[in-house]
């Protein structure tokens, strides 16, 4: 496999099908060239995946890339209108973020409102409604005295007794994918184009973790 093209090659070009987002050479481009996903990501509390693959659902972000891809074509540099299938608490929480002062979306088109998308996507409503109906049951205790954060940018294991106000570094807001773009909605400045500078974008609160999503 050859070695991954330099950044700085203007010949390359940055796919942005749901899951690849790789650069290619357009002479290379082929109908066999790209494995990628055919829907937008699905992400509600700690759950990820894709609306094509619902039934692979996984709590880790490395587990969550290693899904594998489920439609096989080519490389497009026209990117699907992308945004994220989210829970009604992702919605609150873009919402809250939204009305905080001096919050300043990045340059590029006006993104749709989650209801929005939902109306025109049936089958993310589908997907939401089904967590929706789930959400009202508490996540289970564990008897080792360990507890799984929920909150934005965190979801760490953590041990109850030793939690504190300062404990858990994490974002305000959800998160925000538009084409190729990632982002923080509490931190809509700091845009990354991979899931791996996405990750690593420090959390903008900091307070205790907790295993408890409030709507």
């Amino acid at each position: 496999e050859s070695a991954a093209p330099a950044t700085t090659d203007k010949r390359y070009l940055q796919c942005k099908n749901h899951g690849c987002q790789k650069k290619f050479l357009e002479e290379e481009n082929n109908d066999q060239a790209c494995r990628h996903h055919s829907l937008p990501p699905l992400f509600h509390d700690m759950k990820k995946g894709w609306q094509c693959c619902s039934s692979k659902m996984v709590y880790d972000w490395d587990d969550f890339e290693k899904i594998e891809p489920c439609i096989i074509g080519r490389h497009s540099t026209v990117g699907p209108n992308e945004q994220f299938a989210a829970s009604p608490t992702v919605a609150a929480a873009e919402s809250a973020a939204a009305s905080s002062a001096g919050a300043v979306a990045p340059p590029a088109a006006p993104l749709k409102s989650i209801d929005d998308y939902n109306q025109k996507n049936p089958n993310a409503v589908t997907a939401v409604s089904a967590a929706k109906d789930n959400q009202t049951a508490p996540p289970p205790k564990r008897t080792d005295g360990k507890a799984n954060c929920v909150n934005f940018g965190c979801q760490q294991e953590y041990v109850v007794a030793e939690n504190k106000d300062s404990s858990c570094r994490h974002h305000a807001g959800a998160p925000v994918f538009h084409d190729a773009s990632k982002y923080w909605s509490c931190c809509p400045k700091d845009v990354k184009y991979d899931f791996d500078s996405f990750l690593k974008v420090p959390g903008c609160v900091v307070s205790a973790h907790t295993d408890i999503k409030t709507a």
